[in-house]
């Protein structure tokens, strides 16, 4: 190969090879009632593990509550106007692990020209700080409310749902760039 057949071929004088073994493990109980199909109440708790996470806040526990109410079905509810009317509501958490792999371990950076640095007339390879340690890195949690009712008028000919729904963010996870 002369020199400017050189030029054309691109070389890899460094490799790197990896393997990213994440793992989850899930739990969850859940209560479920229902009187007469008038009063439902549900209520569920789960319990996650992520390896994405350091030891100290791999697991997280997510809770759920929804109940709901058949009004129409209450002896005193008597209209010719409306056919059906369910109030309900909802409180619950989940858990995001969406991060990459290892994330709460500080890392170095090194592989190719990554951290290269010129030293007079000579190019000299090295490693640099990748990502700093985060060893109170946990789960993102979002907390979500919803209240709202469904109702039906003239024996079932339109209907009409309501929902009042909020979504609290905590602990975001971001991945710098």
């Amino acid at each position: 190969i002369s020199a400017t057949d050189n030029r054309r071929v691109r070389r890899n004088q460094f490799s790197t090879t990896y393997t990213f073994q994440d793992r989850w493990y899930s739990l969850f109980g859940r209560i479920q009632y229902d009187y007469d199909g008038k009063y439902l109440f549900s209520a569920m708790v789960r319990r996650d593990a992520s390896t994405r996470f350091g030891p100290n806040n791999r697991i997280g526990y997510f809770p759920s509550i929804s109940g709901g109410w058949v009004v129409n079905k209450e002896e005193f509810f008597n209209s010719e106007f409306v056919s059906k009317l369910k109030l309900r509501g909802s409180w619950g958490i989940t858990g995001n692990d969406k991060i990459g792999s290892y994330r709460w371990i500080g890392s170095l950076q090194g592989a190719g020209a990554e951290a290269s640095y010129p030293f007079g007339n000579v190019l000299s390879f090295g490693n640099a700080l990748g990502g700093l340690a985060n060893p109170d890195l946990q789960w993102e949690t979002n907390t979500q409310i919803n209240l709202g009712f469904d109702t039906t008028f003239y024996d079932n000919m339109f209907n009409v749902t309501f929902d009042y729904y909020v979504k609290t963010t905590k602990d975001l996870l971001l991945t710098p760039q």
